[in-house]
């Protein structure tokens, strides 16, 4: 039962993570156990995991985030922390589930 965010400006002005960081805390008993922010640009293909105080201007250059609060069930460990990106952070994700035969 975790919650998803996400927001995309397709003027290309910056996403506020502040904006972010509200749409999170109204999801919050939805994922009390942990919380993160990705921004994007879709432009660029960067992206970069916000820190909450970070200064403003770093939030500057993406037009995207995407938000995640967690409830954390089967995987306990910050290895559930979520936006999940892959090895070159080319690619994230954030989802609500279970992965099926993930122990298998």
């Amino acid at each position: 039962m975790c919650g998803i965010a996400g927001i995309l400006n397709l003027d290309g002005a910056p996403a506020d993570p502040r904006v972010m960081a509200r749409m999170l805390e109204l999801q919050a008993h939805r994922g009390p156990d942990d919380k993160g922010t990705r921004l994007f640009s879709l432009a660029t293909g960067r992206s970069s995991e916000y820190v909450a105080g970070a200064p403003a201007q770093a939030s500057a250059m993406y037009e995207g985030a995407l938000g995640f609060v967690r409830l954390s069930i089967l995987d306990l460990s910050i290895e559930g922390h979520q936006p999940m990106c892959n090895a070159d952070s080319s690619l994230f994700i954030a989802f609500n589930g279970e992965i099926y035969n993930a122990f298998d």
